[in-house]
């Protein structure tokens, strides 16, 4: 069994890694190899070649005949394709929570929060509430092979976006509670309509974000 220790460390490099390639500091195109990754960071190769996997089964990154990888970063169409995969995954999820007639409840409380912090300007509260909220979907399930599919579409660049990009709180708040409330009422229909209104928020947001930022970084 794998030890905690070397999880949390293999997880804490993808993290590093994630960020600076989504942040450009590490540019597309750029070769990384593990010896070097696991020098910089004071680590031995094994999380560091894990962590390197991790990325490679999300997409950021391309492996080589000579076993280094290459950063393929991220570009609108990339972004908006995983999320489009994580739009899929809920409506899906959503199904089955109708048909459990799931209590809506801790969905409810966390839009009340999410009022509150939006209220108070406590935009990293509200960033915290809000993967939360996601976190929730898949757990009410009940199905562990959702929940851990789920995890993993929303740990890569949906938390890198929700963690750093900058929001209209109170849109991000109102989608949220609409979500919740077509929940408590289980009226399918306009909770299909919720997501899809959400996410396309989202898309708009990732155009501006990675637009902005191919100027900055050609």
């Amino acid at each position: 069994m794998e030890s905690l220790e070397r999880t949390q460390t293999k997880d804490y490099i993808a993290d590093i890694l994630r960020t600076e390639i989504f942040k450009r500091n590490i540019k597309d195109g750029e070769k990384l190899k593990q010896s070097e990754v696991a020098a910089a960071m004071g680590v031995s190769r094994m999380p560091v070649r894990e962590a390197l996997q991790m990325l490679e089964m999300e997409g950021v990154l391309e492996r080589l005949e000579n076993r280094h990888m290459k950063v393929n970063g991220i570009s609108f169409e990339s972004a908006k394709a995983q999320f489009r995969m994580i739009k899929a995954l809920e409506k899906e999820i959503c199904l089955i929570l109708s048909e459990k007639q799931v209590d809506a409840q801790p969905f409810l409380k966390i839009a009340d929060e999410y009022k509150v912090k939006m209220v108070a300007k406590d935009s990293e509260d509200c960033r915290k509430l809000e993967l939360e909220f996601h976190q929730l979907l898949s757990e009410a399930t009940g199905i562990p092979t959702i929940k851990r599919a789920h995890e993993q579409l929303l740990s890569g660049f949906f938390t890198f976006v929700l963690g750093n990009y900058d929001f209209d709180f109170e849109a991000n708040c109102k989608h949220i509670e609409k979500i919740s409330q077509h929940l408590a009422e289980n009226d399918l229909p306009k909770l299909m309509a919720g997501f899809e209104d959400y996410f396309q928020y989202y898309v708009e947001i990732l155009k501006k974000e990675l637009e902005g930022m191919n100027h900055e970084h050609p």
